[in-house]
């Protein structure tokens, strides 16, 4: 491993975990979840734990929110944690309501997965994504997702898999690359969560090493929020492209992973009468990030797909693939019609 290379890049890695979009609260909470990606990456590649140690004591101690406890958890498996790691006695914020924003793409969105809707589908053969499973899943997508042909690693981890939650990176002299836990899916589920979702996370790493900007500024902050809006982009044209090829379990997968980023907003109406646990547990905390999967992807639609942090390239592919599809899909052509209109 290249011992000098890799603790320079988690030296970098943490600083950038730091530099978040929001206060307060919030702010001390996405920067303890970002630090634990961190500390994963450094368990993955065998590096010291001394640039996360530097950071978390430079947060003054007592961390607070569920990325905090994952942090703990990530940092005894390099040794008995120091004492800044310790719980903040914070309670859990209150709920922060659904803006008009989200409420008017939460309806686009609800309205696009209700199309997609094609009742209860049986599941196929369930297996684990490691073992290359899930690599091969990323490279058979490739062209579907469009955006190009890019190298990437996958590498298994034993690591719980509750303790990994954005588990793709970008390493200089290696590429992008991602952690495979131990988890199984059904193949259609696969194809879009890995095909799709996380393959689009690596391309737009390696598109934007290849224009020479820092495939960093999409890991942490601001531009995290820009690439998860990205892969829901490709998710909503997979599911485009699954009802016009009559692939109804493919439909299933991609409504409901559209109506679970709904759910994760703890304002949403669903959310409140629902009472659901992952979104007052972990995004309650996270109200910004919880935001940007509802209506980070329609501002992407209504502004062509351009953002100073998605690759020219990558941002006229995506356009191309849409404005080929929606002329043959009614529900896609009016999701962005809906989303122009809400930005006007």
């Amino acid at each position: 491993m290249h011992g000098r290379d890799l603790q320079a890049w988690l030296e970098k890695a943490a600083r950038a975990a730091t530099d978040v979009p929001a206060s307060g609260t919030e702010a001390d909470a996405w920067k303890a979840r970002n630090l634990a990606e961190v500390c994963l990456f450094t368990i993955a590649f065998g590096g010291s734990p001394d640039p996360v140690d530097t950071m978390v004591s430079g947060l003054g101690g007592g961390l607070p929110g569920p990325g905090a406890d994952r942090l703990r958890r990530l940092r005894q498996h390099l040794g008995e944690a120091p004492s800044q790691y310790d719980a903040a006695d914070v309670p859990t914020p209150q709920i922060t309501p659904f803006g008009s924003r989200d409420s008017h793409a939460a309806a686009l969105l609800s309205e696009y997965a209700a199309s997609l809707h094609s009742g209860d589908q049986p599941l196929q053969d369930i297996l684990s994504v490691q073992n290359g499973l899930g690599a091969s899943k990323i490279r058979e997508h490739a062209k579907a997702r469009g955006v190009g042909d890019y190298a990437h690693q996958v590498v298994d981890t034993t690591l719980p898999s509750d303790l990994l939650w954005r588990a793709w990176t970008f390493l200089p002299w290696m590429g992008p690359m991602m952690l495979a836990p131990k988890e199984e899916l059904d193949l259609a589920t696969m194809d879009i969560w890995w095909g799709i979702h996380n393959g689009f996370h690596l391309d737009h790493m390696a598109g934007l090493a290849a224009q020479g900007s820092d495939p960093m500024a999409v890991e942490y902050g601001e531009g995290m929020l820009v690439s998860e809006s990205l892969t829901m982009i490709g998710e909503i044209l997979a599911g485009a492209r699954a009802r016009l090829s009559g692939s109804t379990r493919h439909m299933a997968v991609v409504a409901s992973g559209i109506r679970e980023r709904i759910l994760r907003h703890p304002g949403s109406p669903e959310a409140v009468a629902k009472g659901d646990e992952v979104s007052r547990k972990e995004f309650a905390w996270l109200p910004t990030v919880a935001s940007a999967y509802i209506s980070g992807p329609l501002h992407l639609i209504a502004n062509d797909f351009v953002s100073h942090l998605i690759p020219t390239a990558v941002s006229e592919a995506i356009l191309t693939q849409w404005v080929t599809l929606e002329r043959k899909d009614k529900s896609l052509r009016l999701l962005r019609q809906g989303a122009q209109e809400g930005q006007r």
